[in-house]
């Protein structure tokens, strides 16, 4: 069980669990660490709680789970991930909070989502990476065995967005 609610799966430093109405502020906050992601990716300078629990929404009917990743033992909201778990998986976003940032964070979280995956005989990861933001993003994908597959056109709350979709087969 993770601190104050259910947990998904875990890594040697941090809970994944499904974001709850408690974490809008830290996770606004996740967001909110990134400026130049939010001007790139949503043509904004700042989210707000309101419009996180609508994208959580959307991202819920799209068969998406909305999570926290929390430091242990303490529990605080470091990072946020949305993902869609299957036969292939979909990971739609993964951020840590910016002052976290370029430390293994998120290879950590990224390899026990992976991990998770296997567990649930997932055999293809899916991402589509973001061209016109920030190169270390793909160098990060790359390195993890993800292959570039097609470039796409993305659309999130009304901004289009060019990304190419990215593979790793898991099985």
């Amino acid at each position: 069980m993770g601190v104050n609610g259910p947990m998904i799966w875990e890594t040697a430093s941090h809970y994944v669990d499904i974001a709850q109405p408690k974490d809008m502020d830290a996770l606004a906050e996740v967001y909110n660490s990134h400026p130049a992601f939010l001007h790139s990716h949503l043509h904004r300078s700042a989210i707000t709680n309101n419009w996180l629990m609508n994208e959580i929404k959307a991202m819920s009917a799209g068969g998406f789970w909305s999570c926290t990743v929390k430091q242990k033992p303490a529990g605080r909201v470091v990072g946020l991930l949305d993902v869609n778990v299957d036969k292939e998986t979909y990971l739609s976003l993964l951020m840590v909070h910016h002052q976290y940032a370029h430390q293994g964070m998120g290879q950590q979280i990224y390899e026990g989502l992976e991990a998770y995956a296997r567990d649930r005989e997932c055999h293809t990861m899916w991402i589509d990476v973001v061209t016109e933001y920030d190169d270390r993003v793909m160098k990060f994908w790359t390195r993890n065995g993800f292959q570039r597959v097609n470039p796409i056109t993305l659309e999130w709350d009304g901004v289009v967005l060019h990304a190419i979709r990215m593979a790793k087969t898991l099985s």
